[in-house]
């Protein structure tokens, strides 16, 4: 019988046998450990997930050009379920949507197992890159499976599955430190430990508000199939929809870090291993992303308002995790506060386009459809150039033998050229300079958020414009342009730091850059931000298709008015997207001939002068302050916000969080030099992070409720715990008579 290369089925059963031997690289450690070859166990695992993703690359290559069929296909099915209730089975389908992200799952892995090969053999992972590699394994196979599951049996499965395999990741850090005997007070090994624990609690949850959520919308369609969910969309404009909204929108913004949750993902990945933060933060983490496009749009009855909420939380998160990566003192900290901050930006974009999906005015379906766009282009783009900053992250641990504070960096430019360039490219990319992509897609959110004003104005006489609606509208534009400022002025310090700054002499740097396995991932990111800049017109004609799969208005839209790659104004009038490619050639040109003739000018020579010191007389002992990560370029942001912070001398900082404080609740910007009151001062800034506060105090209050509810119930009396069974058995019996009579009836 022969083998269908293109059918999903087959890539089912290939995938899982392929990822399923390289999680086993620990059995075939101790397997080849017997004849003295268990080197080649972490190289053998990589190579199975190499296989892979490529093979999910080329099917979702070969779904966006036709070649997979877009129906269902049954995978596997249950024969125990009651006829009363819907079947269990495991149905895959493959659609525009779910071919992207198999393309960026794909793509991102292969990059990820071939900079592993070269990354894991540092002498920090030794003790671990088998479980590593194995649990990189499980959690690219379920990243895969949650984007072509149609069903929300085997979508809560997979979703486990990466949860589960995740969380042995982040197992790395704690384990690592006590091999090597850190103390167990030390913050972060507190950090560390606490990892694991705060990652399975908010995802168990998500997962349980998103199941509830799905299962009241499957009881509307009698069916577990997304096939039927989409059949019944049109009846969901029912009070059981908005809870269900509610829930599935709370269930993935737990996963996604949105805000209020956004507290999770700057413990949790700096605990997991560099190698796989290009995965996990760059795409793993978007899969949340991918179920809102998924069930907003094609499950639900939208509400203009649930857009506007959509909108607003994203804005606000993008605003809110900038600012706590200002006050980051190492890469691994501040990149994972942006990443959740570009999850914002996402998010904003994706609330535009279901705030005007049910216009009935033309011109604002229009702008929806940009909105979907510019949603859909950064999220590539975030993966790309935040993939290409976890990648360099990485490089620099590896050549500093683990070090990533900005206090002890300096001098990456200097003396690895290769890597200090891509780490600049990937700088100016993420805070939108032209002609890298981050520009593109940012310029075409304001494009959208502007757009939506005017186009809700137009479809509204003056006496029935809501003033705040447009309030939401300006409020959430302002956080957006407030945090792409702001992004650039962070990626100023971690840049300025990172590659110009002066040199530590207490790192044992390696002397050559990093190996070919290594640089080759990054340049192909490099190149890729030039690309999606350069060329903008082609990738958003493609995503377009994405925006026509979702739903049949897009559809309508799209043919007539020629958006998104044109957007229909008053009159008939269209403009283009922004700049043309000829502009961003030239521009191109300029900055590589400067960025040229600037490194030949700098590594020509070096002089050797006095430090500046801005005016201040600091003592020679002192000058080492002023190495601190980036105090006096962020303090007048910092103090401007200064609600969000507390400023305190050095003395405070030997107050150390108690135990019941299971979250930390301060972050400390060390070895500053304050000015007080007309005097110089060492000191620490201490950067209070007011929702781990306030988790911190609802947890506290519910243990302690907890422990006397469970006193009072637990009190030793068998009497009492006579009545409870009694109680539970009259309460079983009412509900079975009550059962049978409504099913007789």
């Amino acid at each position: 019988m022969a083998i269908d290369f293109w059918s999903v089925a087959t890539f089912a059963w290939v995938s899982l046998f392929l990822f399923g031997l390289g999680a086993a690289t620990p059995k075939i450690e101790k397997l080849l450990k017997t004849i003295k070859l268990e080197a080649w166990a972490t190289p053998i695992s990589l190579l199975f997930t190499l296989a892979g993703s490529l093979y999910a690359f080329i099917m979702g290559l070969g779904a966006w050009l036709g070649k997979v069929d877009a129906d269902s296909v049954v995978f596997l099915t249950s024969s125990w379920a009651p006829t009363s209730l819907p079947a269990l089975t495991w149905q895959l389908r493959i659609d525009a949507l779910s071919a992207l992200f198999l393309l960026l799952i794909g793509f991102f892995a292969i990059l990820v197992s071939i900079y592993s090969l070269a990354a894991l053999k540092a002498s920090y992972y030794r003790k671990y890159r088998t479980h590593i590699a194995g649990g990189f394994n499980l959690f690219v196979w379920g990243s895969l499976m949650v984007v072509i599951v149609n069903d929300i049996f085997s979508l809560i499965v997979v979703l486990e599955v990466a949860t589960l395999s995740f969380a042995i990741l982040t197992l790395y850090k704690s384990r690592r430190y006590e091999t090597e005997a850190m103390p167990r007070e030390d913050i972060h090994f507190r950090e560390a430990r606490l990892a694991p624990m705060i990652y399975l609690t908010f995802s168990h949850a998500s997962t349980t508000l998103l199941l509830a959520g799905l299962m009241l919308l499957a009881v509307r369609a009698n069916s577990l199939s997304f096939d039927a969910l989409r059949y019944h969309v049109a009846q969901s404009a029912t009070p059981l929809n908005s809870v269900a909204f509610w829930l599935i929108l709370s269930g993935l913004a737990l996963r996604a870090g949105l805000t209020p949750f956004h507290i999770w993902p700057p413990l949790v990945h700096p605990a997991s291993p560099t190698t796989t933060h290009a995965f996990s933060l760059g795409i793993g983490i978007k899969v949340a992303i991918f179920l809102m496009y998924r069930i907003f749009f094609q499950f639900l009855h939208l509400s203009p308002w649930w857009g506007l909420a959509v909108f607003l939380l994203g804005a606000f998160t993008a605003m809110i995790n900038v600012w706590y990566a200002l006050t980051s003192h190492d890469l691994k900290t501040g990149l994972a506060y942006h990443s959740i901050e570009n999850i914002g930006i996402i998010v904003a974009g994706l609330g535009l386009a279901m705030f005007g999906y049910q216009s009935h005015h033309p011109f604002t379906q229009s702008i929806a459809a940009l909105a979907l766009v510019a949603s859909l282009y950064h999220l590539i783009n975030h993966s790309i150039f935040k993939g290409l900053l976890y990648l360099v992250t990485g490089a620099i641990e590896d050549r500093t033998k683990g070090v990533v504070d900005f206090a002890r960096l300096g001098g990456v430019l200097r003396f690895y050229p290769l890597t200090g360039i891509m780490f600049l490219m990937g700088a100016l990319a993420i805070s939108g300079f032209p002609p890298f992509n981050g520009f593109i897609s940012e310029w075409l959110l304001v494009r959208a958020n502007i757009g939506s004003v005017v186009g809700y104005v137009m479809s509204h006489h003056a006496n029935d414009i809501l003033w705040r609606e447009l309030g939401i509208l300006v409020t959430g534009f302002v956080l957006l342009a407030a945090s792409f400022a702001l992004t650039a002025v962070c990626f100023y310090k971690m840049a300025g730091l990172t590659l110009f700054g002066r040199q530590s002499t207490d790192i044992d740097w390696k002397e050559d850059d990093v190996p070919w396995q290594m640089v080759g991932p990054m340049a192909i990111l490099a190149l890729l931000i030039l690309i999606l800049g350069l060329f903008p017109k082609i990738v958003i004609s493609e995503l377009t298709q994405v925006t026509l799969s979702l739903s049949d208005t897009f559809i309508s839209v799209v043919s007539t008015y020629k958006v998104p790659v044109q957007i229909a104004f008053s009159g008939g009038k269209t403009t283009n997207v922004p700049i043309s490619s000829g502009a961003f050639l030239g521009m191109v040109i300029s900055v590589l001939a400067f960025s040229g003739f600037f490194l030949w000018q700098w590594r020509r020579r070096v002089n050797s002068v006095p430090m500046w010191r801005g005016g201040l007389h600091i003592s020679p002992e002192q000058i080492r302050l002023t190495r601190d990560p980036g105090t006096a370029s962020t303090w007048l942001i910092r103090n401007a916000l200064k609600y969000l912070s507390v400023k305190r001398l050095q003395q405070d900082k030997d107050e150390e969080q108690s135990e019941q404080q299971k979250l930390p609740e301060r972050g400390y910007i060390p070895d500053q030099i304050i000015m007080a009151k007309g005097f110089i001062e060492e000191g620490d800034q201490i950067v209070s992070e007011a929702f781990r506060w306030t988790l911190n105090r609802l947890a506290a209050k519910t243990i302690s409720m907890a422990t006397i509810f469970g006193f009072w119930m637990q009190s030793g009396d068998v009497r009492r715990y006579i009545t409870y069974i009694l109680l539970a058995d009259a309460l079983a019996l009412i509900f079975f008579v009550m059962s049978f009579l409504y099913l007789s009836h």
